[in-house]
């Protein structure tokens, strides 16, 4: 999570964040709070800013996770325990990253009762906040906050008393249209930066992967489960 002076950028994990971070620390005044830290912690001075959050496809996003957690191999447990030590291929992880399969070391324990990875660590980033929809043809929709119990509960409900209900909600918009979806946040709020929103726009990629199709990857049976277990993700209109 990253703050400016005008906005704040929270991280979800494999959504085009890497690429924001690098842009924001290139072109802003910024204080760090965490790649992936939760919005709950931020201080009472800044949770009045407008906010930004990517999501993703989740058939896609699956894809990305297990293909760059492969590639750098950083000895991450959470994954080290999915994989079993990078053993297990894309099927055999996603489907354990979806709740379907025995308690894991390191794994989330309501990952391992049923929610999966994806969920858990947009709820772990946006926890119990409000959010707002891209906004088309000058209109928004507000989203209910995030059902399950995440490690993050226990931080929301002895959090500081400004979070409060009625907070300003946060803005998603989504990996396939970052560039755009971004530079109307900035539009928005009138953030300053013309350099930024030329970055924004044409700034090579952060983490670019090597699939460009994400369907080959998936049987019939792991696409519908992906499905079933991701009804957040799919009200922002997502299909496989």
């Amino acid at each position: 999570m990253i703050a400016t002076p005008h906005f704040v950028f929270l991280h979800v994990p494999k959504t085009g964040g890497s690429f924001v971070c690098s842009l924001l620390r290139q072109h802003c005044e910024v204080t760090e709070f965490g790649d992936h830290a939760c919005v709950t912690s931020l201080p009472s001075e800044l949770t009045d800013l407008p906010k930004f959050v990517l999501v993703r496809n989740p058939w896609a996003w699956y894809v990305s996770y297990y293909q760059f957690m492969m590639r750098i191999r950083d000895g991450n447990p959470l994954f080290e325990g999915l994989t079993e030590g990078g053993t297990l291929g894309f099927e055999e992880t996603v489907r354990r990253a979806c709740g379907e399969g025995p308690d894991i070391p390191y794994v989330p324990r309501v990952v391992s009762e049923g929610m999966p990875l994806y969920q858990w660590w947009w709820n772990e980033v946006v926890a119990d906040w409000p959010t707002v929809d891209p906004v088309e043809a000058g209109s928004a929709q507000l989203r209910e906050p995030a059902i399950g119990r995440t490690a993050s509960t226990a931080v929301r409900e002895a959090g500081p008393a400004s979070h409060t209900m009625t907070r300003a909600p946060i803005e998603v918009g989504k990996q396939e249209s970052l560039r755009q979806d971004l530079v109307a946040f900035l539009d928005r709020y009138d953030v300053p930066g013309k350099q930024l929103r030329k970055a924004v726009l044409e700034a090579a990629p952060a983490n670019e992967g090597s699939v460009r199709d994400y369907r080959g990857l998936y049987t019939p049976e792991l696409r519908e489960l992906v499905r079933e277990k991701h009804p957040m993700m799919l009200m922002y209109g997502y299909e496989f």
